[in-house]
């Protein structure tokens, strides 16, 4: 199966989006495709005269005519995403939403024993 991802992302923002092709693309010609695409974006909103132009609007846009070079968007029957800090701490309380609260407070003890060293180490 040839599965291609087309994202964009801007700090916390991330939107990945998969498609299925029957032809076979290298990376380099993926990429090649995607630019072309991206130029085609670019110049279609443009036309528009509404808004401003940034990596969403242009991706979005590419989804769009990826659809009409004969790549299907992959559906998926469920997903997860875990999206968060990448030290947990005692301030990421949206991580209740995934963990319970016993297992959030062995992992917030044992990343404050982590810092503890590291401090201890730097301060010799």
């Amino acid at each position: 199966m040839l599965i291609y991802r087309v994202s964009w992302s801007w700090y916390e923002d991330y939107a990945p989006r998969e498609f299925f092709s029957n032809i076979e693309y290298s990376q380099q010609e993926f990429e090649v495709l995607i630019k072309k695409l991206m130029k085609e974006a670019a110049n279609a909103i443009v036309e528009t005269e509404e808004g401003y132009i940034g990596n969403q609007e242009i991706i979005e846009k590419v989804w769009e005519l990826l659809e009409k070079e004969g790549f299907q968007e992959v559906e998926y029957r469920a997903r997860y995403n875990l999206w968060g800090s990448s030290i947990i701490t005692e301030n990421n309380e949206e991580y209740l939403e995934h963990l319970d609260k016993e297992t959030l407070e062995k992992i917030c003890k044992h990343n404050q024993k982590i810092s503890n060293r590291l401090y201890e180490k730097k301060r010799r």
